[in-house]
């Protein structure tokens, strides 16, 4: 530097040329000086992270910021959830979904979305042709009187992974108490004489917040065809799908233990949700190529037999890290806490420490001629997924035998 400041002061004994250069020279050095500071400033500056919410740490202060941080740069709140992990777990009424969303909702960094389709009719109603009817008529009458639009599946699936929770928005999520980021912020609210649980007025930024500082947002739902789900894929390739299935004899005795009602689709209708795990698993298949590494197919069996072998596998499919408290969790749920037959969180304790007795309660409970009438029906699935079809009673009820095979959803990404 002492050297510049005597060039430039004897600069009238040098030509006009070499002038000229010394000046360039020292604009270019006062500048790569201020630069150099600038980038020791943001280089000193430290990312500290406390219950979901961002801090920045600059020189011994601590100040909350509107901008999240990504490998040291500063990005907003929309670009951070563009890059966060999305995850449909795509599964059926009374298939253990509950029990796979919450062995991912434990994760620290996810936001959890329970059933964000709830406010739709099941897909398959009996007696009419599903494909004929349009998703309004498929709404509850609820919504279709008190909202002047109804968003179709894709579309509201995408408002939850973009975190466009406005109050029009969030009030389509009626079941919200069983995600704990909903949970516990403490104002759930039951509407009178319905069986609506939303949040209140105030709650609405708390939880939209809470979406967008969280790393992965996962969507558990059973109102969501395949179909739709590649549809989704075309628009999001970065969302990865968990496709949940279970035999259909265990959802059809889960179904009947729900709603002790021996009518409809929910309870004997098996040839309406077999359709569609069949349309399912086929269009799962037909679409693995383009979507190949972003749909795991997992059966509920495999689940309940060896819990932490699959929920790793899940973890690592869809880029989370497995911690040992989320092991101990997995351990919990899965014996001593809390699961009743259904494979649903329990209201009360039982005592279940062979996971296979919960999914295969139903080859002690369903009626032999109930089985061998959902084994024809279903042949196909029971076929594709592994399920073994038993040809006598003495054969189902013994414990012994195997219900299903190791390989099975050939041309499939299985767990």
């Amino acid at each position: 530097m002492c050297n510049l400041v005597l060039n430039i002061v004897s600069l009238r004994f040098l030509s006009w040329k070499k002038q000229l250069a010394l000046l360039l020279a020292a604009v270019v050095y006062v500048c790569l000086t201020t630069l150099q500071i600038h980038v020791t400033f943001h280089t000193r500056a430290a990312l500290t992270v406390s219950s979901k919410h961002y801090h920045v740490k600059v020189s011994g202060t601590t100040t909350t910021t509107g901008l999240y941080w990504s490998n040291g740069k500063e990005t907003s709140p929309r670009k951070q959830q563009q890059s966060a992990i999305k995850v449909i777990v795509l599964s059926y009424m009374r298939s253990g979904s509950t029990l796979c969303g919450d062995v991912l909702q434990v994760h620290p960094d996810v936001f959890y979305v329970y059933e964000p389709l709830l406010y739709l009719w099941d897909h398959y109603v009996p007696l009419k042709r599903s494909r004929d009817v349009d998703i309004r008529n498929r709404t509850k009458k609820h919504w279709r009187s008190t909202k002047r639009y109804i968003p179709k599946p894709v579309d509201f699936i995408r408002y939850m992974f973009t975190c466009n929770l406005t109050r029009y928005n969030m009030d389509f999520l009626t079941n919200v108490a069983h995600s704990e980021d909903f949970r516990t912020v403490g104002c759930i609210r039951t509407k009178r004489n319905t069986n609506i649980v939303n949040v209140t007025d105030n709650c609405v930024s708390v939880i939209r917040q809470r979406c967008l500082n969280s790393r992965a947002i996962v969507q558990k739902v059973v109102r969501l065809t395949m179909a739709e789900a590649d549809v989704y894929l075309e628009q999001d390739p970065a969302v990865r799908i968990i496709h949940l299935i279970r035999d259909p004899r265990g959802i059809l005795l889960s179904r009947m233990h729900y709603n002790s009602k021996m009518s409809g689709e929910m309870h004997n209708n098996y040839t309406f949700f077999c359709q569609r795990i069949r349309e399912d698993i086929r269009i799962s298949r037909e679409i693995t190529h383009k979507h190949w590494g972003k749909i795991l197919t997992v059966r509920y069996e495999d689940l309940a037999q060896t819990p932490l072998d699959l929920t790793t596998t899940m973890y690592n499919f869809v880029g989370l890290e497995m911690s040992p408290s989320i092991a101990d969790y997995v351990k919990t749920i899965m014996s001593h806490d809390l699961l009743n037959k259904t494979g649903k969180t329990a209201t009360r304790k039982t005592s279940r420490k062979n996971p296979m007795q919960t999914a295969y309660r139903w080859r002690q409970e369903l009626p032999f001629s109930v089985v061998k009438q959902i084994d024809h029906e279903c042949e196909d699935v029971l076929r594709s997924m592994g399920y073994v079809s038993f040809r006598t009673e003495q054969q189902l009820r013994d414990l012994n035998i195997p219900a299903k095979v190791q390989d099975y959803a050939y041309g499939l990404l299985t767990a």
